[in-house]
């Protein structure tokens, strides 16, 4: 049975995923190696819609800058609209709001697994549905 100690701990790894990538919108400075490296295990991989997207830190780095380069702004809204803790995994419920470079709006819907393990994130899938206009990154392909 998980503590609530450790579920805190778990879903509080995934808030500073997103609070850094929010951080990251308003600031407009890229991610970088160290930040990554504090959020996910080196063997991280992520999968969206079923597909792989990337894996390691050099892919999960890759990817936040491919989504700093796609859009213009974003922000993803905490807290989650559920979330569910069963072991390392945290099932999360949330969007992001989303500003195109080409200033269309949007939102993401993204019901999420983040698999944690010793307080860094080590898996991720999610299901996604955008709602507002396309939303096309080179890693999502």
């Amino acid at each position: 049975m998980t503590t609530e100690t450790s579920r805190e701990k778990k879903v509080a790894a995934v808030e500073r995923l997103l609070t850094a990538m929010n951080t990251i919108a308003e600031t407009g400075r890229p991610m970088t190696l160290t930040q990554i490296e504090s959020l996910f295990t080196e063997d991280c991989r992520m999968v969206l819609n079923g597909q792989p997207v990337c894996q390691g830190h050099a892919g999960l780095l890759a990817h936040s800058h491919d989504i700093q380069n796609k859009l213009r702004h974003w922000h993803f809204n905490l807290p989650f609209d559920r979330t569910v803790v069963e072991g390392e995994d945290v099932f999360v419920y949330y969007s992001c709001d989303t500003l195109a470079a080409d200033g269309s709006r949007g939102r993401v819907h993204d019901m999420c697994i983040y698999a944690v393990r010793d307080g860094r994130i080590r898996d991720v899938c999610e299901v996604v549905h955008v709602a507002g206009h396309q939303l096309s990154l080179d890693s999502f392909t």
